[in-house]
């Protein structure tokens, strides 16, 4: 009688066991999380990274700001893009991360790039009158 009651005890704690490990790790599996990356004004961000805070885990948008990168509930996910300000968004529970990225108008870059671009306003072709 003591055998049986000592057996039953053994298979209720190893069965109670497996079901806590595999618990454990339903929880902490990962997923495929995706979305897509704009700007202020709802424009695709093209070549935005995207890492999982704290792991090797990295993506890139394409050409129309979309992602996809396996993470968990938990994980915080960062986004980078040279002339923007650095994201950080927590997963929860749905698959889907859309992010909306502004302007670092303090970048060093963005300044030289922005000037770049008003001496090339500045700049007319040459007419072919004046070459004949």
């Amino acid at each position: 009688m003591r055998k049986k009651i000592n057996l039953k005890i053994a298979i209720s704690v190893w069965l109670l066991t497996v079901l806590w490990l595999f618990s454990g790790s339903v929880i902490a599996q990962t997923r495929p999380i995706s979305g897509r990356v704009t700007d202020v004004n709802k424009r695709p961000l093209p070549g935005v990274v995207v890492n999982v805070k704290g792991t090797n885990a990295s993506a890139s948008t394409n050409e129309r700001g979309d992602y996809v990168i396996n993470g968990k509930t938990g994980d915080v996910l960062v986004f980078r893009m040279l002339g923007f300000q650095r994201v950080e968004i927590m997963v929860g529970t749905s698959n889907t991360v859309d992010v909306t990225m502004a302007a670092d108008n303090k970048g060093f870059y963005l300044q030289r790039f922005q000037a770049l671009l008003k001496s090339l306003e500045s700049v007319e072709p040459k007419s072919d009158s004046a070459s004949r």
